[in-house]
């Protein structure tokens, strides 16, 4: 598309009429033109008027997040599950990684857990995969192998999800290695042949 039409035009739609609900596609035009001033000034425009969007609030947050506010971003996100965790949205449990995504990064390691048991509950194993990830940084290795147990058996004959079966396979290898399990090369060797590269599987296979 051409990022500098789409935004010329929905921004006079903007000027027009201040109160215009736009889904944050003006705010997309603007982030992907790379004026990320314009783009949260945008953000902010809607979301005055319409407060209770949490897709508003979560595309807010994502902005928050790259440009290093991850307070502000979990401000946004804590907002977007108190409005979707009333509501049957398909979203939710993605909310709520995302919430734990940015919580991890400010070092609430606790509040990231709670929140992704509660992602666990309502996702999919892309969930329980960064449960496991959380935990095993956490050296709870025997919990993190059980969730990596999960997610291997659910996307083993995905090859679509191959990066993440990889990195399922690394951080079992991992989790299994400090645990003085034998097993753990296996798990490596695997996710090396699907990611050469993988530095946790190398590291796995060089000790």
């Amino acid at each position: 598309p051409d990022w500098r039409r789409v935004a010329d035009d929905l921004g006079a739609v903007a000027a027009l009429e201040p109160q215009a609900r736009l889904g944050g596609a003006l705010a997309n035009a603007l982030e992907r033109l790379g004026d990320h001033a314009a783009a949260r000034a945008e953000f902010d425009r809607e979301l005055r008027a319409h407060p209770a969007d949490a897709h508003l609030l979560r595309r807010r947050a994502e902005l928050r997040r790259d440009a290093g506010d991850l307070a502000g971003a979990k401000e946004d996100l804590l907002a977007a599950v108190r409005i979707q965790e009333g509501n049957p949205d398909p979203l939710f449990a993605d909310t709520l990684l995302a919430l734990a995504d940015v919580e991890a990064g400010l070092g609430e390691d606790g509040d990231a857990l709670r929140h992704l048991d509660a992602a666990v509950e309502r996702g999919d194993w892309r969930h329980r995969l960064n449960r496991g990830a959380l935990k095993a940084k956490l050296e709870r290795w025997d919990e993190a192998e059980v969730d990596l147990d999960a997610v291997i058996f659910d996307i083993a004959d995905k090859p679509a999800v191959a990066p993440s079966l990889a990195q399922a396979l690394s951080t079992r290898a991992w989790a299994k290695f400090c645990q003085g399990k034998r097993d753990a090369l296996d798990d490596a060797e695997e996710a090396l042949r699907l990611a050469p590269g993988d530095a946790g599987a190398l590291a796995v296979r060089g000790f």
